[in-house]
């Protein structure tokens, strides 16, 4: 269940009719890593719900090995406010990838 106090900040509001529109799976985190977006894209993608995904961390939808590098990109102070992009096998479409 996500967390009550999970609040989307008001540039995420404004934008997440565009980030919809876009082919590319899109996870948004916040500063406490709790994922406060995702788009159809990335639903489609790993077979999930939002309701799966909003309000928890982002390794849930990723295989235990990539979770490392994931957490080292986003965490650096060089990347915040940019893309991180990563190609990635989700554990319930893992037969799709082989």
């Amino acid at each position: 269940m996500p967390d009550a106090d999970l609040q989307k900040p008001d540039w995420l509001l404004q934008m997440e009719n565009i980030l919809e529109t876009l082919n590319e799976g899109v996870v948004i985190t916040d500063d406490a890593l709790r994922v406060v977006f995702t788009n159809e894209a990335l639903l489609r993608l790993t077979g999930s719900e939002r309701g799966e995904i909003e309000g928890h961390p982002p390794q849930a939808l990723f295989p235990g090995e990539d979770v490392p590098y994931l957490m080292q990109r986003t965490r650096s102070p060089s990347v915040v406010g940019t893309t991180v992009t990563n190609t990635t096998c989700h554990k319930r479409k893992a037969a799709e990838c082989q």
